[in-house]
């Protein structure tokens, strides 16, 4: 079932102060503020159709109203994978410079929840971080160009009861739309709601 769009005719992005929503066919829906977590062997798939990374038939995964494959210049949606980064010797402090040089742009409020989180680690490299410490950094950087919404693939796995908590209280305080993905239930246990993973008709 195709999902009816809410595009605003004319519109080139999603309007910041108006609520993002994710919508898939199957009826599950993300609203601003909200965690929902989907598990399940295709979990992954789920997210990717939700970042515009795989294509599903038209009208079956919208972000702001726009479909995230099709629709890529209306729409931005931050994306945080299992693997996540690779930054060797280089702190957060030297990632986020850089960006702030490269896009003369200062944080946003969500990028400024996860910054927090690491508040007196930022001059530490990555490399010598904790692994609940790269998750925050990651996710961190995941929100520095102020996404219309946010998907996390296995956002606990691998870390300590300390770790994972940490990490769950970021992605509850973000004011915009989070799905998060794991294999098993355990990993999603802490979302606000929990789904199967949703099944996409790939585009013809």
């Amino acid at each position: 079932m195709a999902l009816t769009t809410r595009a605003r005719p004319g519109q080139a992005g999603n309007m910041r102060n108006q609520p993002c929503v994710i919508e898939m066919a199957g009826g599950l829906a993300v609203g601003s503020g909200e965690v929902v977590g989907v598990c399940g062997p295709d979990a992954r798939a789920t997210l990717e159709a939700v970042c515009g990374e795989r294509a599903g038939a038209p009208g079956t995964v919208l972000v702001a109203g726009a479909d995230p494959y099709r629709e890529r210049s209306r729409v931005l949606v931050g994306t945080l994978w299992a693997d996540g980064g690779l930054y060797g010797e280089l702190s957060l402090r030297e990632v986020t410079g850089a960006w702030t040089r490269w896009s003369g742009r200062p944080f946003g409020p969500a990028a400024r929840t996860a910054l927090a989180a690491l508040e007196g680690r930022s001059g530490v490299p990555y490399e010598r971080l904790t692994q609940g410490e790269r998750k925050l950094f990651d996710l961190a950087l995941a929100l520095l160009a102020e996404p219309d919404a946010l998907v996390v693939d296995e956002p606990v796995t691998g870390l300590d009861g300390t770790e994972a908590a940490a990490v769950w209280a970021v992605l509850r305080a973000l004011d915009l739309p989070v799905l998060v993905a794991s294999r098993h239930p355990l990993g999603v246990m802490e979302a606000d709601r929990i789904a199967r993973s949703a099944w996409f008709p790939l585009a013809a």
